[in-house]
């Protein structure tokens, strides 16, 4: 059946957008490979999370692009099949790389936990091994023809959240309980990190006013001027000590400044990346939900919204990974350099 208009701009909006994630992960990750072993462990989880991301979008994109190209609506329902066993196994690797990056960052900054080196390849090995079994789960319980099947915009393959038969329920129950326990996780950790961070800078601020530091000097330390110190060196003892203090108090008010501007980034990463992460996935997690406990598929134009939150999730999150993350923004910046001889 040919490809009606509106179906049409679905899979150009949807290509053109995946399209750009695509780029965008892929660039992350190919500047980043051949360093991949000496990532510190957050940045190593990222590199993978990208990757996992760079293969979900590429296993997404084939769809609307066949479409598109031979003006057909229709899809041989076996390789939907593969392809709805490749989108779990790719977007619960993604989730559950999320989980443990959030994880890693709790237990290090909330809890002082020194986290073991070995923990992330350990972790995405696990993750690997655990998504490919959810993935390719209705194919050993040989119940496959039932689990994956177009959405009800006849954008992708996917699980159909309305099948009731055992392999479809563990694979719904399975996704269902990452998905969940990664978003829950997310806001608790975040919000717990934000709130150890504002402690710290308030304990620090009020050892500063114990000790007497004048909280309206100068922020640089180095605004002393070389000819004051020259003439301190002539004065009395007393006078060359207020010298040395009003220094000594202008680094701890830029320490303080520093740990505010700190704070305050910490916080606007947070809220950045837990509203990044509950836009993108939240409507594909109340359309699943919806559809499991009523055993109808919503409307083809939910069904499409839904969808192209997470594709723009996946635009956004290669940004917010090159904007928050020093040592991957080092080596993309290195890449493009060698790229264009700069």
């Amino acid at each position: 059946m040919p490809v009606d208009k509106l179906h049409y701009w679905w899979y150009t909006v949807f290509a053109a957008t995946a399209a750009i994630g695509l780029m965008l992960n892929s660039f992350i990750v190919l500047s980043n490979a051949p360093y991949v072993k000496k990532l510190p462990p957050s940045s190593f989880l990222i590199f993978w999370l990208c990757t996992f991301d760079t293969l979900a979008i590429l296993n997404n994109i084939i769809e609307p692009i066949h479409m598109l190209a031979h003006n057909t609506s229709e899809y041989n329902s076996l390789i939907c099949q593969i392809h709805g066993a490749f989108a779990v196994t790719f977007n619960i690797s993604s989730l559950q790389l999320c989980f443990g990056l959030t994880l890693f960052r709790y237990l290090v900054i909330v809890h002082q936990i020194q986290v073991p080196r070995v923990f992330p390849a350990v972790y995405t090995c696990y993750v690997t091994l655990i998504s490919l079994v959810v993935g390719l789960l209705p194919f050993m319980l040989s119940s496959q023809r039932f689990t994956y099947d177009f959405g009800a915009s006849n954008l992708y393959c996917a699980p159909d959240w309305t099948q009731q038969d055992t392999g479809s329920m563990l694979v719904t129950w399975l996704c269902f309980s990452i998905a969940v326990g990664t978003l829950l996780l997310l806001v608790y950790a975040y919000g717990a990190i934000f709130i150890v961070s504002a402690r710290v800078v308030k304990e620090f601020q009020k050892s500063l006013d114990g000790a007497g530091v004048d909280n309206t000097v100068q922020l640089n330390p180095c605004a002393v001027s070389a000819s004051n110190l020259n003439r301190s060196r002539s004065n009395s003892p007393s006078k060359t000590a207020a010298v040395v203090m009003n220094v000594s108090a202008g680094a701890d008010a830029q320490k303080r400044a520093e740990l505010d501007a700190q704070q305050s980034e910490l916080m606007k990463q947070s809220l950045i990346m837990v509203t990044a992460f509950l836009l993108g996935w939240s409507p594909y997690l109340i359309m699943g939900i919806y559809e499991f406990f009523t055993q109808t598929q919503v409307s083809p134009e939910f069904d499409f919204f839904a969808s192209m939150s997470i594709t723009i999730y996946d635009v956004i999150n290669p940004v917010i990974v090159y904007i928050y993350d020093r040592e991957i923004r080092r080596l993309c910046r290195r890449a493009l350099s060698a790229m264009f001889g700069s």
